[in-house]
């Protein structure tokens, strides 16, 4: 009898720690998964927090470029009530407070070469001619960049490198092909082109003149005359138009834009958004909060 309420007790005993422990890993779940919504809710209040402080930092920057649109009539003849305004322009980097964080923003000239999505099957063709193809291959190179282009456009340089269809010479800049198809020293599709800024505007100073010949379909001689303005120092308009021709009228077309970087300092929440200029006032592309990814400048400088 004796052993047998012995028995009894052990079992009981038994069953009261495998229910503590059962309880002890029901109290051990409940702790860690209050502790991963506490850690969820504080995420998403960061993240929403970020996104709008950055979205009032665009907002601020479209401001004061559209307050220095308006002031540049003043500007340029040196009006005495426009003296020290402090202008926001390209080339800037500015720390700004929005509620209690400290944004860092800089501002960054468009592209200096348009939007190689903008570019036709001539414009390509011409493209290829100037980088020394000869007229059969750069046809076939033209169609061969529409077939392989994305119905929503090229999404960088980089994707530029994927086209198959072109040979690498022509991609990465190992060479030109010369009429006997032979290669030599000459500059690459990725060094002359840009991509994403919906824009087809050139610059007089900068722009490849392998470009603004495709574009402008310009002769040799003309080529020769803007290469000679560029010698002699920044490029005018007018006098560029006057020497080189109505033709890069229409190039200089289309409206202003930039690069807005802005990063939270202390967070790793930035984003980067274009800018285009219409009249007096500039609209902003789509924006994308990102988080726990280097920005490009950082990028640039770390690979420096």
């Amino acid at each position: 009898m004796a052993r047998l309420a012995r028995q009894q007790a052990g079992f009981i005993l038994l069953y009261v720690l495998a229910v503590m422990v059962v309880l002890s890993g029901l109290a051990l779940s409940v702790a860690y998964r209050e502790r991963v919504g506490v850690q969820l809710v504080h995420n998403v209040v960061d993240t929403t927090h970020d996104e709008y402080t950055l979205r009032s930092a665009v907002a601020l920057c479209r401001a004061q470029l559209a307050l220095a649109a308006q002031l540049e009539p003043l500007l340029k003849v040196q009006d005495a009530s426009a003296k020290g305004v402090d202008v926001w322009q390209a080339g800037d980097e500015r720390m700004v407070t929005i509620g209690e964080s400290q944004v860092r923003i800089r501002l960054t000239a468009g592209a200096v070469s348009p939007d190689f999505n903008l570019f036709d099957e001539q414009e390509l063709t011409r493209l290829f001619g100037a980088m020394g193809i000869d007229a059969d291959k750069a046809k076939l190179h033209a169609k061969a960049v529409l077939a392989a282009k994305p119905a929503d456009g090229f999404a960088d340089r980089e994707a530029l490198r994927q086209i198959s269809d072109l040979p690498s010479a022509v991609l990465l800049g190992a060479g030109k092909e010369g009429k006997e198809g032979k290669e030599g020293g000459g500059p690459s599709l990725v060094e002359l082109v840009d991509v994403g800024s919906k824009s087809k505007r050139i610059d007089l100073d900068k722009t490849p003149l392998e470009v603004v010949a495709a574009l402008g379909n310009l002769k040799p001689e003309q080529l020769i005359k803007l290469q000679r303005l560029r010698l002699a120092g920044p490029v005018n308009k007018e006098q560029a138009l006057q020497t080189v021709g109505a033709e890069l009228g229409k190039l200089l077309e289309g409206s202003e834009s930039m690069l807005a970087t802005l990063k939270i300092e202390g967070s790793d929440s930035w984003a980067d958004v274009q800018l285009q200029r219409n009249g007096n006032t500039w609209n902003s592309s789509a924006f994308k909060l990102r988080r726990g990814q280097p920005e490009p400048n950082k990028q640039e400088e770390d690979a420096g």
